[in-house]
């Protein structure tokens, strides 16, 4: 396998051709400050056949200091069913523009990276979840991650809107705003919002799952907002079935372009979910307390409709590394089905 340095988890894509897509960031000088530095790309063009000395790489962005931020840490990436690719990331300034800024770098097999800013935010919107449509069409889920120079220092998580370019211009829509809640008023409760999943399902529809932490941690709530290929919302939803199960996290996949949900509790419990029968089960998965999970999709380059799923478990307790013990587990969507 390769080894890159780089000061946070990289991205990982893998196209139809079967190459591994890897982009990190790589801190200019970690002494200095491990937050600044550069987006760096590199391609395996032979990992299917686990062979992984032949790679190249690109600097996609660079920092021109270890003072001067133009790439953050947070970064999000994604690909099309064309191959197509998108890394992307939030800035609290972009240079060009002066402002609180979102941006997205894509690459069609070939061509150079084009680059695109959405500017003049009103916040500072990191982490971002990224989807790309076979249109070209970029979506991002992000969050507010707004720093207060406060006794001590804080972030606002009061908002996670909804991101588009749709090939010539900028849009947002509020997926969830909890900026004038009681707990919000005065800063008692500086974090209310997440994001927990961006799906692309079969038919071309993207649906983005965010997080009202407003109950408290072991009453979480989910509300799904569902967009057709255009970005016109055409859904909303509250996942009421996962209310009462202390959920953490809420994924989405597809069995035969049907679609279903696994959710994972604050205490390891998974759940899935058939959303055409409102039918949900409890299965056991070991490795799964506090850890964050991830599942093969089309953001990732796994066809929707393959034969299993793929999730990942990383522990997120700190405690756990350098050594942190992930689980990867191969479960067969025929067993999946068979439980409904």
């Amino acid at each position: 396998m390769g080894s890159h340095s780089a000061s946070r988890p990289g991205n990982l894509l893998i196209t139809s051709d079967g190459a591994l897509h890897v982009f990190v960031f790589q801190p200019l000088d970690a002494s200095i400050n491990d937050s600044v530095g550069n987006l760096v790309y590199y391609h395996y063009p032979d990992a299917r056949t686990n062979l992984f000395t032949t790679v190249t790489s690109e600097t996609i962005q660079s920092s021109p200091s270890p003072v001067q931020e133009s790439v953050n840490i947070r970064i999000g990436a994604t690909l099309n069913a064309n191959n197509v690719l998108a890394v992307g990331y939030g800035l609290n300034f972009e240079a060009s523009t002066a402002s609180k800024s979102m941006v997205v770098f894509t690459k069609t097999t070939g061509q150079t990276w084009q680059k695109r800013i959405y500017s003049n935010l009103a916040h500072e919107y990191y982490y971002p979840f990224i989807a790309l449509t076979g249109s070209n069409r970029i979506f991002i889920l992000p969050v507010q991650d707004d720093f207060v120079q406060a006794s001590p220092p804080f972030n606002r998580y009061y908002k996670s809107p909804l991101l588009l370019f749709d090939g010539t211009s900028w849009s947002q829509q509020m997926i969830l705003d909890l900026s004038t809640h009681p707990s919000a008023i005065g800063d008692q409760n500086k974090q209310l919002v997440e994001q927990s999943e961006l799906f692309e399902t079969t038919s071309g529809n993207v649906m983005a799952i965010v997080i009202d932490k407003s109950n408290g941690f072991y009453a979480f709530s989910f509300k799904s907002v569902t967009f057709d290929s255009t970005g016109t919302l055409i859904a909303t939803e509250h996942l009421d079935w996962a209310s009462g199960k202390s959920m953490r996290w809420i994924r989405a996949f597809e069995i035969e372009s049907g679609l279903y949900y696994l959710g994972l509790n604050n205490t390891g419990r998974v759940y899935l979910h058939r959303a055409a029968s409102n039918q949900t089960v409890r299965i056991e998965l070991s490795g799964m307390n506090g850890a964050y999970i991830y599942l093969s999709s089309a953001r990732g380059g796994s066809h929707q409709n393959h034969d299993s799923l793929d999730l990942l478990a990383i522990p997120g307790n700190s405690g756990s590394y350098p050594s942190p013990g992930m689980k990867l587990h191969v479960i067969s969507k025929s067993r999946i089905k068979a439980l409904f």
